[in-house]
């Protein structure tokens, strides 16, 4: 079994991960607003990094619809 905060995801893993439509995630990268690593033309995302991110949003609003 796969340690999860070691883990990497793929954009499509990663908006399940987070329930955000697969565009909200391009958008964060566009913007800059998430960490992620570019391996050839694969995008990856560690656990860790992303819930390190994700706390400090826990009481703000990430994006407004």
């Amino acid at each position: 079994m796969m340690k999860t905060d070691k883990a990497l995801l793929n954009k499509r893993q990663l908006s399940h991960y987070l329930g955000m439509s697969m565009s909200k995630i391009d958008y964060l990268m566009k913007e800059d607003k998430i960490g992620y690593y570019k391996i050839g033309k694969n995008v990856r995302f560690k656990v860790d990094e992303v819930n390190v991110w994700l706390e400090k949003f826990r009481n703000f609003t990430l994006l407004k619809s």
